[in-house]
């Protein structure tokens, strides 16, 4: 977050909802975000079609994309990468 701040960014966030915004003093404040965000998705026809839509812009080593079936495909990462260490509080962490 502090690149954001030291580079004039606009907005910042991560996936644990640390959502930082300039205009606010680069106070946390997740729930605009959300709002932001839900407001956005109403441009395009599907979430996917937002979330390709961001992607040149995402710098970071977390893949974002939509699947039918959420556990099922947990379950194959975790049966794919059996052998390293996982953090499975919110999904699957493969170390």
């Amino acid at each position: 977050m502090d690149e954001v701040i030291e580079k004039n960014g606009l907005i910042a966030g991560e996936t644990s909802a640390h959502i930082l915004f300039k205009e606010y003093g680069t106070i946390e404040v997740p729930l605009l975000a959300l709002y932001y965000i839900i407001k956005e998705v109403q441009n395009f026809d599907s979430a996917q079609d937002m979330i390709e839509a961001y992607m040149p812009y995402v710098r970071g080593q977390i893949l974002h994309f939509v699947c039918d079936d959420k556990d099922a495909a947990i379950q194959a990462v975790k049966e794919k990468y059996a052998e390293y260490p996982q953090l499975t509080i919110d999904g699957v962490r493969v170390e």
